[in-house]
């Protein structure tokens, strides 16, 4: 309940929240996706920081890439961002193999909860970005 309250609250704050990503082909909910407002994260205030979370048996499917497409565009498009961060763990092969495919530049490590965590950024450079062919 209460992740659930800080999500409609980061909505009706900040305009986003992580939504469900869905299969188009069996209607079936198989993770989420979304940008949170982080107030402070690392060395960042006021940032958004994209996000998913797919079942297992769903990955390399190209699911958390089709979604964060959307999300992006939602994060430059409408919200106006200039830039939109990512972490993940640096042992997560398939988190960063998204993100660079989405254009994410890796900036450095830092200690996040105790956990070492990749910290990423990607910059609107127009209104619209292409995915790198990997």
């Amino acid at each position: 309940r209460t992740v659930i309250k800080n999500l409609q609250q980061q909505y009706l704050d900040h305009g986003i929240a992580r939504w469900a990503v869905i299969d188009k082909l069996t209607n079936e909910c198989i993770g989420w996706a979304g940008l949170r407002f982080h107030q402070q994260l690392n060395i960042h205030t006021a940032i958004y920081e994209l996000g998913y979370r797919l079942k297992q048996q769903h990955w390399g499917k190209g699911f958390a890439t089709e979604a964060s497409q959307a999300i992006l565009q939602y994060g430059f498009e409408t919200l106006n961002q200039k830039t939109i961060y990512a972490i993940t763990d640096p042992e997560n092969t398939n988190s960063i193999h998204v993100l660079m495919k989405l254009g994410f530049q890796f900036v450095e490590q830092f200690d996040f909860d105790e956990e070492l965590t990749n910290w990423y950024e990607l910059k609107s450079t127009s209104n619209t970005f292409d995915l790198i062919d990997l």
